[in-house]
């Protein structure tokens, strides 16, 4: 059985305040079950598992990772967060400037960007991106007048 009390370099009181100032969940989590082992609240896996919420499997791969990067990397957010985009920020002035002039279809668009900025979009791809960078991707046809 692992001596948690040793192992864990912080206090509990430290692990506390640091887990009441995070506001991501996932860290909260983390940090958590770090105070309940190094406290003695819990004194195996299993049972910090069912107090944070966690699989026991989820609880050691933590610990396990706790030890290898030591606890400011382990509670460093990881998330890239948001869409990431095939076209750089100048490729899509580029087809932003494009568009003013106006595609025939969503085809010759597609074409266009593959053949100038060397990025493949299916059909909805470039319907979404056109969607996102407001560019009026369909033209209506010519009404009649009565």
């Amino acid at each position: 059985m692992l001596n948690f009390a040793e192992l864990i370099k912080e206090s509990a009181s430290d692990l506390q305040t640091i887990e009441r100032k995070e506001s991501r969940s996932t860290l909260q989590t983390k940090i958590r079950m770090l105070r309940l082992l190094k406290s003695g609240h819990c004194r195996s896996f299993a049972d910090v598992s069912v107090s944070v919420g966690i699989s026991v499997a989820h609880a050691r791969r933590l610990f396990s990772e706790y030890r290898k990067v030591g606890f400011s990397s382990f509670i460093e957010w990881r998330y890239a967060g948001g869409n990431q985009n095939k076209l750089s920020p100048a490729a899509k002035a580029d087809v932003i400037e494009r568009g003013k002039r106006g595609f025939t279809s969503q085809h010759e668009a597609q074409e266009y960007i593959e053949r100038t900025h060397n990025c493949r979009y299916t059909q909805s791809g470039i319907s979404r991106l056109f969607s996102g960078l407001k560019i009026k991707n369909k033209t209506a046809r010519p009404h009649r007048q009565r």
